[in-house]
């Protein structure tokens, strides 16, 4: 059960003109259940069904045994660093298996700006590294974690996002 989740899809669907990328995804959610992680990007326009497709591999991948939790962008989120993390941190600290985590990366971006000295290429750099090595604590189990709408992430979430696909390899996280 994912009492984090934004939505649940726990009904049998069926996904028209979807086989295709539910049979990638069931494959790469069985290579990240054995360990091996995966970074997936769904794009498409506005209206054709990328949620919906989300929301059926995240309700598979409960299915087999996935710890499941979202995260969201919106257009209003641009001024917010790293407000996907945030959003996502904050879904995170009400869902039991990943409280305390959830509640730490909050916490940090929630107060990024609080400490001001010293150089602040380093400061940013050591925080996205925190922030990785925390988000990446959370796979120890296999883990599913959707952001959705990164196309209104700002800086801060892609190096956010990248050092955590650099990880993957050695996590059961998709």
């Amino acid at each position: 059960d994912s009492p984090g989740a934004r939505r649940r899809y726990d009904a049998p669907m069926r996904l028209l003109e979807r086989d295709r990328p539910l049979q990638m995804l069931s494959k790469l959610r069985t290579e990240a259940a054995s360990g091996t992680g995966r970074l997936v990007f769904v794009e498409g326009e506005a209206g054709i069904g990328k949620s919906r497709l989300l929301g059926a591999v995240e309700a598979r991948s409960v299915a087999m045994g996935f710890r499941t939790i979202r995260g969201l962008a919106t257009p209003e989120d641009a001024a917010v660093a790293a407000a996907p993390f945030l959003d996502l941190a904050r879904a995170m600290s009400r869902t039991e298996s990943f409280a305390e985590v959830g509640s730490e990366v909050a916490n940090r971006l929630i107060h990024i700006d609080a400490d001001q000295q010293g150089d602040s290429r380093r400061r940013r750099r050591m925080l996205v590294l925190d922030l990785v090595e925390l988000l990446a604590s959370i796979a120890t189990a296999p883990t599913f974690v959707a952001l959705e709408n990164l196309t209104y992430a700002d800086d801060l979430s892609l190096e956010i996002l990248a050092g955590l696909a650099h990880r993957l390899r050695e996590l059961p996280l998709l």
